[in-house]
């Protein structure tokens, strides 16, 4: 789980649902713990019309973090 102010955790199985919650005029990253579903993610919102969508490729899984206590921070 990522914490910081700029995230909004969306499970993939509500993005339709709650697309609403994300800003349409900011770029918009997906992500998951892989990327499957991170890539999913981008198609879906890229099919609601939402422009400038990216997908974080590897997942967090890929991504250099460094944690501190039980908070992953980039």
């Amino acid at each position: 789980r990522i914490e910081h102010s700029n995230v909004t955790l969306i499970p993939l199985g509500k993005l339709r649902s709650e697309i609403d919650k994300l800003s349409r005029d900011k770029e918009i990253i997906t992500f998951c713990q892989l990327s499957l579903r991170g890539y999913e993610a981008q198609r879906i919102l890229e099919a609601q019309g939402v422009k400038n969508v990216k997908f974080m490729d590897g997942g967090v899984v890929g991504w250099p973090f460094e944690t501190i206590g039980s908070v992953w921070e980039a």
